[in-house]
Parts: structure tokens; sequence; C-alpha cells
């Protein structure tokens, strides 16, 4: 289940770029924008990832273990980062960086509260990043609860992506 997640992520992380992208957006803009906007994105889902795997305000050698494979989830081919992608090494590090020194969770509900479709994918993302220990203490269904109304996501998106990832996961 952990490598699904993994590269579950890295193509979630892909998708909120996607969404992230507005269609003014045109196929004339510069690739550093497109490398910088990727970037963004980027440090977004990891600092997002970050919280979630310290809401116990702890970090174990599991979770350690995962923060390199959650980070090695955005380079893969279907993701933010594939191959031949340029700079690939000094982006790791940054990402790394940043999840060690997350964005505040005020700067990542900001980045996505006018996009209804990014704020989902983020929701998604902590979803599963929650889920990925197989258990859900108090303070993290209180971080979901909260992450939900400031993300404003629906009652009904949140039932659907909570059934998906929390469902199997015991209380």
């Amino acid at each position: 289940m952990i490598v699904e997640i993994i590269s579950g992520l890295g193509q979630l992380a892909f998708e909120a770029y996607d969404k992230y992208i507005e269609p003014s957006h045109n196929l004339d803009e510069s690739v550093e924008e497109e490398i910088q906007e990727r970037i963004a994105v980027a440090r977004i889902s990891v600092s997002l990832w970050s919280h979630c795997s310290l809401i116990d305000n702890e970090m174990s050698k599991e979770e350690d273990e995962l923060t390199d494979l959650l980070i090695g989830s955005l380079f893969e081919d279907d993701s933010l980062f594939p191959a031949g992608f340029p700079d690939r090494d000094i982006i790791s590090e940054e990402l790394l960086r940043t999840f060690n020194n997350p964005f505040s969770m005020k700067t990542i509900i900001n980045f996505a509260k006018e996009n209804d479709e990014l704020a989902t994918n983020l929701y998604h993302q902590a979803c599963m990043i929650i889920a990925s220990d197989h258990s859900i203490k108090e303070e993290e269904k209180e971080f979901l609860e909260d992450l939900a109304v400031e993300l404003e996501i629906s009652r009904m998106d949140r039932r659907k992506i909570e059934k998906a990832y929390l469902s199997a996961v015991p209380n």
C-alpha cells in the first residue's frame, strides 16, 4: 500500500500543478516561469506533507524514510519533474529543505483558496499521508476537519475523499 500512496502523491502533486495553472496561460509561457510554477506547487504539497507527518510533533524513523520516498515521487514520469527536467538535484534539495521548514498552513490555504480543484487535491494529499500509517489519532482527525473547513471542501467531497483513504483505517 505504501508504494501506491507514494506514487499517488506524485501524481496528485502533478494534478495540483495542472489545476493551479490558469487557462489564461498560453503555450508561449517561458520555460523559467513553468519551472517556478511547478516548484511552487511542489513546495506547497511538500509543506502540507510535512504538517501531516508532524501532527503528533515527532518524526519517526519510518516517517523520515517516507519523506525521501515522497519527495522522490515528485520525480517520477507522471509527476511534476519527470526525467529530463532541468536541475532535478537542486529542486530535490530545495524540496527537502521545504519539508524540514514548511510553509505555514495559512500560506498553504491561501495558495489554494481561490481554486476549488486545487484545494480538493490538497485535501486528497493530506488524507493519503495521514492514512499511510494505518491509524488515525484524534489530533489527525481534528487537523483534517480544520483543513477541510479552511479549504472550503464541501461535505460531499470530503466524505468521498475520506471514504477512499480513511474508511479502512481503524480509529
